[in-house]
Parts: C-alpha cells; sequence; structure tokens
C-alpha cells in the first residue's frame, strides 16, 4: 500500500467548522438510515431493489463521512490544514468542495454497484426470487468499502475507463 501524499489543505475557519458538522450530521443520518433497514416492518413498502439502493447509499455515504472527517481531523491536529490568507483564495473553495463532494460520490458509486451487481445476477440466469434480502446486505457491505474508499475508488475507475476507451478505439481502427 503505498503512502497518501502529505499537502497542506486550505480551508477557511467557517469551512472547517461546516464540514465537521456535515459530516457528523452525514454520520447519523446515514447510520439511522443503514440500520433501518434491519428493523422488520420498517421499510416493508419497498422491494429488495429499493431497499439495496437505499441501504447501499447510506452504507457508502457512512463510510465516506468515517474517512473523510478522519482525514480532516487528522489535518487540523497535524497542521497540514491552514486557515491563513484563505479568504477569497481559489484553493480553499476547492478544497471545501473536494471534501463536500466525497459522500455524494459514493453514493453515485453504490448505486453503480447495486446496478452492476443486479446485472450480473440477471445476465448469469440466478433465480431473482432467492436474493431478495441477501442481495440487499451484500450492497450494503461492500458499499459501505466503496465510500470509505472513495477516493481509490475514483483513480481504479478512471484507469479502468481509459482502458475501455483504449480497446474501443483501436478495435475501431481494425
Amino acid at each position: 500500500m503505498t503512502e497518501p501524499i502529505q499537502r497542506t489543505l486550505y480551508l477557511t475557519t467557517a469551512q472547517t467548522k461546516v464540514l465537521f458538522v456535515y459530516y457528523f450530521s452525514t454520520i447519523v443520518a446515514s447510520f439511522v438510515s443503514a440500520s433501518a433497514i434491519f428493523i422488520p416492518g420498517r421499510l416493508s413498502k419497498f422491494d429488495y431493489i429499493e431497499m439495496a439502493l437505499i441501504g447501499s447509499s447510506a452504507m457508502a455515504c457512512l463510510g465516506s463521512s468515517i474517512f473523510y472527517i478522519r482525514k480532516l481531523y487528522k489535518a487540523v491536529l497535524s497542521d497540514s490544514l491552514t486557515t491563513e490568507n484563505t479568504k477569497g483564495q481559489l484553493k480553499a473553495t476547492a478544497t471545501f468542495v473536494y471534501f463536500f463532494a466525497r459522500p455524494i460520490f459514493s453514493v453515485a458509486f453504490s448505486l453503480l454497484l447495486v446496478i452492476g451487481t443486479k446485472s450480473g445476477l440477471i445476465l448469469s440466469g440466478a433465480h431473482q426470487e432467492g436474493l431478495n434480502y441477501g442481495f440487499v446486505q451484500l450492497t450494503m457491505f461492500f458499499s459501505f468499502f466503496i465510500g470509505f474508499l472513495s477516493g481509490r475508488f475514483i483513480r481504479q475507475l478512471e484507469t479502468l475507463g481509459e482502458r475501455m476507451l483504449d480497446r474501443i478505439s483501436n478495435s475501431e481502427q481494425k
């Protein structure tokens, strides 16, 4: 495993406080939403795909928020976060957007996971009725890790996408 690059992060004091509140709120809301999946009858009006989407989105948000609140407080404690001379700086805005968007990205990735898993099951010819609750739990489990490692997932998705585009363009040239 490679060590992350240490760099200075730029945020205003207000942005830092907003992010801490945002992550803490997201952790609580995600935990409550994910827990609701396991309460009998609570989400009985939803079918298993809808439950998988709700649960996976919640778990991805939970994983991402845990990872990035940890990253944020480590930056504060290690003095790699600076609040000096950040007024009006584009770097402070970019850093804020980076931190704010990660849980949103993780939800998108969890939706991709649910769609991909469901498509794979359909293509494999697997019996759909027996997969109900197990499917929900499986997608929730993997969505947590997709959220927690969303930065790494973005890099791998980018590499995979480039390879696929290269193959497509190479096959069209032949």
